[in-house]
């Protein structure tokens, strides 16, 4: 069973399709590219997928559970989380605190649902810190984890935001454009944190716009254009294919 699949999904912005029977599936353990030029229809994928925009017609499932007409809340909780062009961070709490609301706004059904035993629930306030501080460790920003996130730069925001995505530990991740006006020592380090992730067997899909970077980090490559997938296939297929050149060139 896949653990994502797209079925048929288009979705119209009054009368212009911006996605026209999208067809996609996501096996457990892949990273998956999503490329296209700009206007492709692949953030508005990604907000369909995770509710952020109503689908106009098809279906999404996780697991072989439909999710299409979930609330953003709901699909997070289902095992999706994301992060998006723009950073969206709390700018004036800590980087840790930072963190600790990622994986509360998770966790609160499942604390709402233990408040008559409070010992279990410090339990879990005592798990979700430690997994803070370890991939706060993990990416070797400890020592800012006092720091209100407005202080960071531009990387280490971007960072946070990709450890914010991890802290409800997701059976899927949807990165938009994580490598995107960065420099390069910081591309590197999201570049190896996705991968050994990935090889833990924490499955993306990557929308990104520097094709260096998605070919050196992904096996399987989705491009869509106008709406549409005009390709899938292997990174050196896919980069090669004439209706692809034709899509990013126009040659």
């Amino acid at each position: 069973m896949p653990l994502l699949q797209i079925s048929n999904l288009s979705k119209d912005f009054i009368g212009v399709k911006a996605l026209s029977q999208v067809n996609i599936t996501v096996e457990p353990g892949e990273l998956v590219g999503l490329i296209g030029p700009n206007g492709s229809g692949k953030t508005t994928l990604f907000n369909c997928i995770t509710g952020f925009l109503p689908v106009s017609s098809g279906q999404v499932f996780l697991d072989g559970r439909e999710i299409t007409a979930q609330s953003t809340y709901q699909v997070s909780l289902s095992g999706i989380t994301r992060t998006f062009q723009q950073i969206r961070v709390f700018s004036k709490l800590s980087v840790l605190d930072n963190l600790l609301l990622a994986a509360q706004q998770h966790q609160g059904e499942l604390i709402a649902s233990t408040l008559v035993n409070a010992p279990r629930v410090r339990i879990l306030e005592e798990e979700i810190l430690e997994r803070a501080l370890d991939i706060l460790e993990w990416v070797g920003l400890l020592h800012l984890r006092d720091e209100h996130a407005m202080n960071l730069s531009y990387g280490q925001q971007k960072i946070l935001s990709f450890l914010s995505a991890l802290m409800p530990t997701p059976k899927l991740i949807l990165l938009d454009e994580p490598a995107a006006a960065v420099n390069p020592n910081v591309i590197k380090d999201m570049r190896e944190r996705i991968l050994e992730l990935n090889r833990q067997g924490q499955s993306f899909i990557v929308v990104e716009h520097n094709i260096e970077f998605i070919m050196g980090i992904c096996s399987r490559l989705i491009v869509l254009d106008n709406g549409e997938v005009i390709a899938e296939g292997s990174p050196e297929k896919v980069v090669s294919d004439p209706g692809v050149v034709e899509a990013y060139f126009g040659t």
